[in-house]
């Protein structure tokens, strides 16, 4: 997909906030609203706006489209003491002028929880997703999909520059029933399970350097298509 020219706007109610940092590691508190204990950090994000050159990813003939993404975003957190409480919501609007079957309207939200305790840091996490996106480059096509990832694990901070962690995941994905792609029902072949656990260890060498080494495993498990299920 091509898209030109490329616009990338954010906009944030009183104040410009920092990018998110990954699932599995707390993002920098700066709340564009401050009570208490409670932050609160509205956002618009304005994207992908231009031509997509192939809507339909086309060999032949490729449709040609304007489209652009907004997604309005909201982030709630509340510190009491030594815990960090987090609850993430937004709404991805996807337009298209000419062909609408292409519009979509994506949910998503996360809730975190994590709590130090001096060396030893735990954290729960849940996540949800209803999204019409394509879910990878097997299956082309924007098929409604909602997945669900539960997860928890820990840090162990060791002296000064070394910091151990252990954590484990489970991953729930389903297609809507009656979607099919090239005569497959997506439901009956990729509904799954997947389940991982995973160990690191980070080295902190100076202030602005780390080495990392991680090691996980993962199982995935098919509802129906079994001759799919796999061991990483």
């Amino acid at each position: 997909m091509h898209r030109f020219p490329l616009l990338l706007a954010c906009v944030t109610v009183a104040s410009a906030l920092p990018a998110s940092a990954q699932i599995t590691t707390p993002p920098p508190d700066v709340p564009v609203i401050q009570a208490g204990p409670l932050g609160i950090s509205p956002t618009i994000m304005l994207r992908d706006i231009g031509r997509d050159e192939n809507v339909f990813n086309e060999r032949d003939d490729p449709k040609s489209d304007f489209t652009f993404t907004l997604v309005p975003r909201a982030e709630v957190v509340f510190k009491p003491r030594n815990l960090r409480l987090a609850y993430t919501a937004a709404t991805e609007y996807v337009y298209y002028r000419e062909y609408k079957s292409e519009r979509a309207t994506n949910l998503s939200s996360a809730v975190r929880a994590d709590v130090t305790l001096g060396w030893f840091t735990p954290y729960v996490l849940a996540t949800g997703t209803n999204t019409r996106q394509r879910l990878n480059e097997e299956i082309d096509l924007r098929a409604r999909h909602r997945e669900r990832v539960y997860g928890a694990g820990f840090g162990i901070k060791v002296g000064t520059r070394l910091t151990l962690g252990a954590s484990g995941r489970t991953t729930r994905l389903r297609f809507d029933e009656a979607t099919t792609f090239r005569g497959e029902d997506l439901a009956r072949s990729f509904d799954s399970d997947l389940q991982a656990i995973e160990g690191s260890a980070g080295l902190q060498l100076t202030p602005f350097t780390q080495v990392s080494l991680v090691v996980s495993r993962e199982q995935q498990r098919f509802e129906i298509a079994r001759e799919r299920d796999s061991d990483s």
